[in-house]
């Protein structure tokens, strides 16, 4: 049995990303769970919200997701798509 001391911890801060300067890692893995922070409906060059607008920032915010979960290996969850009614 691997002790929970064992599984090693991985940080990641996404270069595509805004580059904020508070201390975060955008994804962090720890065995295999894994976890956001900081991954918002903001535009990822100048780190302004991309619109007053809830929707428009959701749907940044998904591209965004999108983007960190592609740097780190992991597959775009459906159950995330963004969906047109």
């Amino acid at each position: 049995m691997i002790r929970q001391s064992e599984v090693a911890i991985r940080h990641h801060f996404s270069p595509q990303l805004h580059q904020s300067t508070a201390p975060f890692s955008h994804f962090v893995q720890h065995g295999d769970s894994g976890c956001t922070a900081g991954i918002i409906g903001q535009d990822p060059r100048t780190g302004a919200l991309v619109s007053d607008d809830v929707a428009e920032q959701c749907a940044a915010m998904l591209n965004n997701l999108e983007t960190l979960l592609h740097e780190v290996g992991q597959d775009y969850p459906t159950s995330f798509a963004q969906r047109s009614t």
